[in-house]
């Protein structure tokens, strides 16, 4: 099921689909990156819902007034070349074309900033995953986001309902609103935590990343776990 089977209708009070405004949501989120070369992250991506197929489910996401849209449920995240416009300038940072195994990597020292950010000072965009390239997680990440809602939200729900309790949009609103807090926290561990060579953080792991950091050094980087490779462009496979 395509996430146009979730486009609310007259009676909807869930929003399970992006909207237009939902990047000027997130610049007011007060959470994450929000600096040059960022982008607005969906943190239950709407992808998710619809994937959906249990009718009772959309019964419950049809009674709740969970928006993915607003500013709760977003967070700002680096591009992966925010960090190269950072570092590209930084002449202790290490860079060595020939081992860059991606093409957005193989563009350091030719980041520019947008235009219509031209007025944010250049900052490093902190401990944070990458959104965009998306093969650095981000499929992975969908993934978990959907593991996690059947197996801690959509089995709560139906659990409910098989003990004549039928959950209410309060406890419904309650259980997604827990599901964004868990990920958000996700991607903020997963970004200061451990990659390679035993280096936590981002810039540790970026300065290391063709030695000590190199089995791991992307990790930080990742919106996943379950990345387990260093994510690697097509074309230069």
């Amino acid at each position: 099921m395509s996430d146009e089977c979730l486009t609310p209708q007259e009676d909807w009070k869930g929003v399970y689909v992006k909207s237009e405004d939902y990047r000027k949501n997130c610049g007011g989120c007060g959470r994450g990156y929000h600096g040059n070369r960022w982008d607005a992250h969906h943190i239950l991506p709407a992808v998710v819902f619809g994937s959906v197929t249990d009718p009772f489910i959309h019964e419950c996401l049809r009674s709740t007034d969970f928006d993915i849209n607003k500013a709760y449920a977003l967070g700002g995240l680096p591009k992966l070349t925010a960090f190269i416009l950072y570092f590209q300038k930084d002449p202790t940072m290490a860079f060595k074309k020939r081992k860059e195994k991606t093409v957005t990597m193989r563009r350091w020292g030719k980041v520019q900033q947008y235009a219509n950010q031209a007025h944010i000072p250049v900052a490093f965009p902190g401990d944070l995953p990458v959104h965009n390239p998306c093969n650095w997680g981000h499929t992975d990440y969908i993934k978990d986001v959907a593991d996690y809602l059947e197996s801690n939200v959509w089995a709560s729900l139906r659990s409910m309902k098989k003990k004549n309790k039928h959950p209410t949009p309060e406890q419904i609103k309650a259980l997604l609103e827990q599901a964004v807090t868990d990920f958000w926290d996700d991607l903020v561990s997963i970004g200061q935590g451990p990659g390679g060579g035993g280096f936590s953080g981002v810039e540790a792991n970026l300065r290391n990343r063709y030695d000590k950091a190199k089995n791991g050094w992307w990790k930080p980087l990742c919106m996943s776990k379950n990345v387990k490779s260093a994510p690697v462009s097509p074309s230069l496979a």
